[in-house]
């Protein structure tokens, strides 16, 4: 027995999936609309989120922007109509204000992410426990 064996004699190794195995969140969406039909859409057994959050996120990002991108104008006017220096304390204030909404939103979408894979995580321990009985 080499020292550096990881899987001594007689012990046997886990069937663990590799590398293409695993579903994605979108491959188990798509697999339980075809096993579920539109039953699945009634029931909470299927979470729809993960597939969509990517491009919730890619909403919220293009809203914030163009809310920022409104931000400056609106400081560009105050620079003109009360001074430079109250619209440039505007002016940082839009930018400041876009970066900590696009962080927010990027941490909000990430908890949600993690609730979703803890969700994964007990389903798939009770799957391998109704196994196991």
């Amino acid at each position: 027995m080499d020292e550096m064996d990881p899987n001594p004699v007689g012990e046997v190794e886990p069937d663990v999936p590799h590398g293409s195995e695993v579903e994605s969140g979108a491959e188990r969406f798509t697999r339980e609309m075809r096993e579920g039909g539109w039953r699945s859409l009634f029931t909470f057994d299927a979470m729809y989120f993960p597939v969509f959050a990517h491009y919730v996120f890619v909403v919220f990002v293009i809203l914030v922007l163009l809310v920022g991108l409104g931000g400056i104008v609106a400081a560009f006017s105050v620079m003109a109509r009360f001074g430079f220096s109250d619209g440039m304390y505007s002016l940082l204030q839009s930018v400041a204000m876009a970066v900590v909404l696009l962080v927010a939103g990027r941490l909000w979408i990430e908890l949600a992410m993690v609730v979703f894979k803890i969700n994964e995580a007990v389903q798939d321990i009770r799957q391998h426990v109704k196994k196991l009985k």
